[in-house]
């Protein structure tokens, strides 16, 4: 397997949510979704595609504390591949979610607003599952999924019945708080769980179908990577939602207890902008369980990540070597033992117990962990988030293992160095390792054109939310000029306005859009001077050391703060955004295909062409389709 430890060519990817590409109402997902996207990478010479946990999100539609570590999020699921097994044909289902077959759209693809909207897309969605799966049952169809059900179902018990009764128990009692659930569901008591079992066999059955489903389309997904020479990079959350099946099913391998309580919560320290620090609503791990067991629920869990991806991004990396913690917001006599038994463990399983911890912080499983990881995984298939809190233990730690650490180009400029010899500031990129992945930004910050809009107004002094103390606009524009190219475009004008009914106008999802008449100039959300660095901030960044670069989505189409994903330490309006139809344009791509060309990141073979995974059934005589989408289709849910 090629990574970027052993690969010496350069290349470069592009990091975009699966939900939030275009192509389908409500959320973005497998099928002609993912498949346009692959189209535009392929196009642009890029040679990877990093997504965000695809396991099933939480309430709030965050990817990083969901209901299983190993389970696949099927909200994703590509319907039309449902259709095309003959496990959805009823044509007035069809007809309630697309306009034509011969338009080359199928269920819920066209119109959609800008924004994921969870709430409606599992309501559209849920009918389709259900009748697949009865169809599936009656053996009318699904011959695909028929072949490898038994191997899935092998292969994946360790996880997949706990996890099926899971989502069940949650539907039936109207919420994923186990805490919430009976006495003798939560505690997990045999008889009870043997006759809710038997009760609601059907409902448990499905949840394995849609698992299997899921499994069988995202290998389908890899094979369709694989064609075109692009690769997956996945990203691995360290903690999962005390909501979820793994602390249902083992709440002594995390500091929760079996009534479904957080004893300890892991989350960030405090700091300037947040001084009672972050919490994240997950529990934090009783490491001295898994040292125990030689971590073999964390062993299963990367080797089935690994079975989806070609390399992984450890995230939160420094809680490998230590973390930080709060006591529970509803604390119970027996906690503070718990803890001081678990902080005392940590002495005998941490290889560095006698380092310096700043207060508040433990020592995590360090070297343990990643001995017993690579004992059977291979060691270059990672790459370490280790940004933030660093210090020369975490330093040592990843380096101790030749992992691949980040850096990101706004956080660079932070303390500029000035060349003595040219008297202006010294490029900081310059100094970033080649054995590295450097990126414009990551999905829990602002854009980068979003963030030199900021610098340029707030620049050496500090606001609400951000610390701009130390950073100038004028600097940084210094660094940046030395990649500017005469024929630069500035950042590019988008006007797309979300569709209001399917028959208004339908594009095919899975060709790139090369609209008319383009009027290049500035995006509108921001000054002229910030738009013209959009393509030195690329080049910059692609023009670096690093053996592999990932540019964010949204800093390849030049977009703004509007466009941002997350805001960390705050739920509101994350996880939300997303493309447009038509979004991806073609002008782009080979735009930033001559970036990649420039910086000999281009793949040097030649690329297979793209193709279509399936050839589609053909379609049936399609009646008149009534219009039935409404105005509050264009509003995101407001589950928050």
């Amino acid at each position: 397997m090629e990574t970027v430890a052993d690969v010496r060519e350069r290349s470069s990817g592009v990091l975009a949510p699966l939900f939030s590409l275009p192509g389908t109402l409500d959320i973005g997902t497998l099928g002609r979704s993912a498949e346009t996207f692959l189209n535009f990478l392929q196009t642009a010479k890029q040679t990877w595609f990093q997504t965000l946990p695809i396991t099933p999100i939480d309430q709030g539609g965050s990817p990083y504390s969901g209901r299983s570590a190993f389970a696949g999020e099927i909200l994703y699921l590509d319907l039309e591949e449902l259709y095309e097994e003959d496990l959805v044909p009823d044509a007035t289902a069809r007809n309630q979610t697309s306009a034509s077959r011969n338009a080359g759209s199928f269920p819920l693809y066209g119109a959609h607003p800008g924004r994921v909207n969870y709430k409606k897309a599992r309501q559209r969605r849920k009918p389709f599952w259900q009748e697949a799966y009865e169809r599936y049952q009656a053996g009318l169809g699904g011959e695909r999924y028929r072949r490898e059900e038994e191997e899935f179902r092998a292969k994946n018990a360790f996880w997949l019945d706990d996890y099926a009764l899971f989502e069940a128990a949650g539907e039936t009692f109207q919420t994923y708080d186990w805490s919430k659930w009976p006495t003798e569901i939560r505690r997990r008591e045999p008889s009870a769980l043997e006759a809710f079992a038997k009760e609601h066999a059907k409902q448990i059955d499905q949840t394995r179908f849609l698992q299997l489903v899921f499994d069988v389309q995202w290998r389908e997904f890899r094979r369709e990577c694989a064609a075109r020479a692009i690769k997956l990079m996945g990203d691995l959350p360290i903690y999962v939602g005390v909501k979820s099946s793994d602390v249902w099913v083992a709440p002594e391998l995390f500091m929760a207890t079996r009534d479904g309580r957080i004893a300890r919560e892991g989350g960030a320290s405090p700091d300037q902008y947040n001084p009672e620090g972050q919490r994240w609503g997950t529990p934090t791990y009783r490491w001295s369980r898994h040292v125990e067991t030689d971590f073999l629920r964390w062993r299963n869990r990367i080797k089935k990540t690994l079975e989806r991806f070609d390399m992984l991004r450890l995230d939160h990396f420094i809680g490998f070597y230590n973390y930080y913690s709060f006591p529970s917001q509803t604390p119970e006599p027996g906690d503070d033992a718990l803890w001081e038994e678990e902080r005392s463990a940590a002495a005998r399983y941490a290889t560095h117990p006698d380092d310096v911890y700043k207060e508040g912080w433990t020592p995590g499983p360090q070297e343990r962990f990643f001995d017993a990881l690579f004992a059977e995984s291979p060691k270059d298939a990672f790459i370490a988030e280790d940004l933030g809190d660093m210090n020369e233990g975490v330093a040592a730690l990843r380096d101790h293992y030749g992992i691949p650490g980040m850096r990101v180009f706004q956080f660079s400029f932070d303390s500029l160095k000035v060349d003595p010899k040219r008297g202006g500031p010294v490029n900081p990129i310059r100094e970033w390792p080649e054995a590295s992945v450097g990126c414009t930004g990551t999905h829990d910050a602002a854009p980068v054109l979003g963030w030199l809009d900021d610098v340029r107004r707030f620049g050496g002094r500090k606001t609400k939310n951000a610390d701009f103390t130390n950073l100038k606009f004028s600097a940084i524009k210094d660094v940046l000029r030395r990649y500017r190219g005469r024929r630069d475009p500035p950042a590019p004008q988008r006007v797309s306005r979300p569709l209001r009914t399917v028959l208004s106008r339908i594009a095919d999802a899975t060709r790139l859009s090369r609209p008319k008449g383009r009027v290049v100039s500035w995006s509108p959300n921001l000054p002229r001077s910030v738009a013209v660095l959009h393509a030195a901030v690329l080049r910059a960044v692609a023009d670096s050391r690093c053996r592999l670069t990932i540019f964010p989505i949204q800093d390849v189409l030049g977009l703004s703060n509007g466009a941002r994903i997350n805001f960390p330490g705050s739920t509101k309006g994350a996880w939300k955004w997303r493309l447009l139809p038509n979004a991806l344009l073609s002008e782009d791509a080979e735009f930033i295909a001559q970036i990649a060309e420039e910086t000999a990141r281009a793949p040097r073979k030649i690329r297979p062409k793209s193709s279509s995974r399936r050839k589609p059934k053909e379609a049936e005589p399609t009646a008149i389709f009534e219009e039935y989408y409404t105005e509050e289709d264009n509003l995101a849910d407001n589950e928050d």
